[in-house]
């Protein structure tokens, strides 16, 4: 179960331990009014986002899983008694499921299908590609850009089977970590890690904001881009990232987006589409006399060595200061760009 507000998680667990089973036991009309969380809304003290109904017990499962038809009936049991306790509620939260791996389409199919419309707000599937933690070739698949591309497989079967079948739903990635099991205790504090290390993860919650927007890349596939909305500033946010230690790149940034199509489907007051219009041309802040700045933070790690655990910012390590405090992430101004706008 996801909050919003304060910071608390509760997950109730489903897994049956030993062998594989096929759970068939439907929730009990009093069950699920017992449990705490799904009260949590109705308190002062913190708001509940979503319920996610469910751990792996989905498709083939982990150990055990569910049939497809009565996972269905025990969600809009569920999502009757959710709306029970919060009709006099502002505040409703969502109901997610199934929180398991997707290897079975069909099995999510059903459960669309069987749950039915207003019932299931998001399909939730977890994600550890990268195999598990004490797998010794954990690093050369991290390394690899086509082994991690071709998870993207995953991510269109599950937005065909919502197209197809589930059309009101949403996709979420309810777990991830690259690796199971805790993941890797050799790999986690290297760079290597990449944004699950600290200081990448600090520089990400930044400069990255929750506006994600469509980018499509063309060149060599050892170069992989991601581009948000900039975090508490107008503006763009593009990660660039290299996986060859020895090419580097000269990359062109244009804008491609048809804005006057984009601003029926991207947010009904149209306000992103024009904050679109007014900052894609630059990429950065302005300074004092009007002119726009471009800001780079480039993350290497130290010596070259892509398993260290010294990560350089712009050339420089980051390390915690001698009062113990987080360095601060300072980025460097290369010479102007600007980037036009282009109409399809």
């Amino acid at each position: 179960m996801l909050f919003k507000g304060d910071i608390k998680a509760v997950r109730v667990f489903g897994k049956v331990p030993g062998t594989r089973a096929m759970l068939t036991i439907s929730y009990n009309t009093q069950f699920p009014r017992d449990i705490p969380s799904l009260h949590g809304s109705l308190k002062s003290y913190v708001i509940i986002f979503s319920n996610d109904s469910g751990n792996e017990l989905s498709g083939h499962g982990i150990g055990a899983s569910v049939d497809a038809e009565q996972y269905a009936k025990d969600l809009i049991f569920l999502k009757t008694i959710l709306s029970d306790l919060y009709r006099n509620s502002k505040s409703k939260p969502f109901l997610v499921a199934p929180g398991g791996f997707f290897n079975d389409p069909e099995w999510y199919a059903q459960l669309l299908e069987a749950s039915g419309p207003n019932v299931l707000n998001a399909l939730t599937h977890h994600i550890y590609n990268l195999g598990g933690g004490d797998d010794p070739n954990i690093a050369d698949r991290i390394k690899d850009p086509n082994y991690l591309s071709g998870f993207a497989d995953t991510f269109r079967a599950v937005q065909l089977t919502l197209q197809e079948h589930g059309p009101w739903s949403s996709a979420w990635v309810g777990e991830a970590g690259g690796v199971y099991n805790s993941g890797s205790p050799q790999r986690d504090s290297e760079k290597i890690s990449s944004f699950l290390l600290d200081t990448s993860a600090l520089l990400w919650h930044q400069l990255m904001g929750k506006g994600v927007l469509a980018i499509d890349i063309n060149g060599s596939p050892f170069i992989k881009a991601y581009a948000h909305c900039r975090k508490s500033k107008s503006g763009v946010s593009l990660l660039l990232i290299n996986f060859s230690k020895s090419a580097t790149f000269n990359t062109t940034v244009h804008n491609d987006l048809n804005v006057d199509l984009a601003e029926k489907g991207i947010r009904k007051d149209g306000s992103f589409a024009h904050n679109l219009k007014r900052t894609v041309s630059w990429i950065g802040r302005r300074v004092s006399d009007g002119s726009p700045r471009r800001e780079e933070y480039h993350l290497t790690a130290k010596d070259g060595d892509y398993l260290s655990r010294i990560m350089l910012l712009n050339g420089s390590p980051l390390q915690i200061t001698e009062s113990g405090d987080i360095p601060e992430l300072r980025p460097v101004f290369p010479e102007l760009i600007t980037v036009g706008l282009k109409s399809m």
